[in-house]
């Protein structure tokens, strides 16, 4: 809980810094000029709020790896990195049904996070909570939009459905290593081609 505490505090701190040191130099000269003109008006209360807001938003929706603390994720997974050279992707993975519930499902939408890679047909998953291998031979994949949590533009979701006797029926994967939203979309669709890839060769297998 402690982990997901920090989490969900420090997504805020990149845009309210971002929000306070842009907006005081873009906006700062003509909130200053404002004030001198209308020395006697509070006009400058009412500007320099609507505008540190909105370079927060901005940061939010452009920057994910800073508005989702993508940094602090990287570094908590780091120890299950392998020197091996093979291709690793840093995710989170939400498992249907949800693992976490009440105030820890509603403050976190992954149940895990953790490193993500494909091996010999087989999609694997090593995280904190659990380690996931998955043969995909015998799954479907897809590749959604997250939504209104991203406005619908800053993130893709993939959700590898399982067989019918598995643990989960589902696993939803969202990539947590890339700083811009358009990184971070390019990369979900490697993932995902890659996944597909893998599934088309396991079936002409």
């Amino acid at each position: 809980m402690r982990t997901v505490f920090v989490l969900s505090i420090l997504p805020a701190v990149p845009g309210l810094i971002a929000g306070g040191g842009l907006g005081g130099a873009v906006f700062g000269i003509p909130v200053v000029l404002i004030q001198i003109i209308y020395y006697d008006s509070p006009v400058w209360l009412l500007l320099i709020l609507p505008c540190l807001l909105f370079i927060s938003l901005i940061v939010f929706w452009f920057y994910p790896g800073l508005s989702q603390a993508n940094y602090y994720i990287c570094s908590l997974v780091s120890h299950f990195r392998s020197n091996d050279g093979r291709t690793e992707y840093v995710c989170q993975i939400a498992t249907q049904p949800r693992t976490y519930k009440g105030i820890r499902g509603f403050l976190e939408d992954a149940d895990d996070v953790g490193i993500v890679y494909i091996e010999d047909g087989v999609f694997k998953f090593h995280g904190d909570c659990y380690g996931i291998s998955i043969n995909l031979s015998n799954v479907n994949v897809e590749l959604n939009n997250i939504g209104y949590r991203s406005l619908w533009y800053a993130g893709r979701r993939i959700k590898i459905i399982l067989q019918p006797q598995d643990k989960f029926e589902s696993i939803d994967i969202v990539e947590r290593q890339c700083w811009s939203a358009m990184q971070s979309r390019k990369l979900m669709l490697q993932i995902f081609e890659e996944i597909k890839a893998n599934i088309a060769r396991s079936e002409i297998g």
